[in-house]
């Protein structure tokens, strides 16, 4: 089996293992050898004894356990906003979050609504404050010289 590990994560969980039925060696000793915590060595094993080698090999972690909404619903939550950046106009962190939270039913912290908008490959594009191609100088001379009053609204 150690020959077939895929990834080192698993090669040392069947090591666990194999170290404890071979050697019969303490779960502290077994922690030193393969290089992990004695807590997860104890974990391995406990898996090991309630599933046998395919619990420990066939371990996968992470995921979106606590998700409000599928990807597939914050694609559509996003579908107006996306259609609106478009042409040209400026969305908001505060709409989108609006939105996500009446979606979901849920009201979610603002780094959640943050995070989706990551995870979908937006990003914060700001308006420019000047143009790229302006002139400062020429501009101050525009605010000193331009006649204040060049207006007269006689009839």
């Amino acid at each position: 089996m150690l020959n077939e590990a895929k990834n080192k994560w698993e090669h040392r969980r069947i090591q666990c293992v194999l170290l404890r039925v071979s050697q019969k060696l303490t779960a502290e000793k077994v922690g030193e050898i393969v290089g992990i915590h004695t807590a997860s060595v104890w974990r391995i094993w406990s898996r090991y004894l309630h599933g046998g080698m395919r619990a420990v090999v066939g371990e996968k972690r992470g995921g979106r356990y606590r998700a409000s909404l599928s990807e597939k619903e914050e694609k559509i939550v996003l579908k107006p906003f996306e259609k609106r950046a478009a042409r040209g106009e400026l969305v908001t962190i505060r709409e989108v979050h609006e939105a996500v939270c009446r979606k979901s039913g849920v009201v979610a912290a603002l780094s959640t609504t943050y995070r989706l908008l990551h995870r979908h490959g937006w990003r914060k594009v700001t308006p420019r404050l000047r143009h790229p191609k302006g002139n400062v100088r020429q501009q101050e001379h525009f605010k000193v010289f331009f006649p204040q009053n060049c207006y007269s609204w006689t009839s």
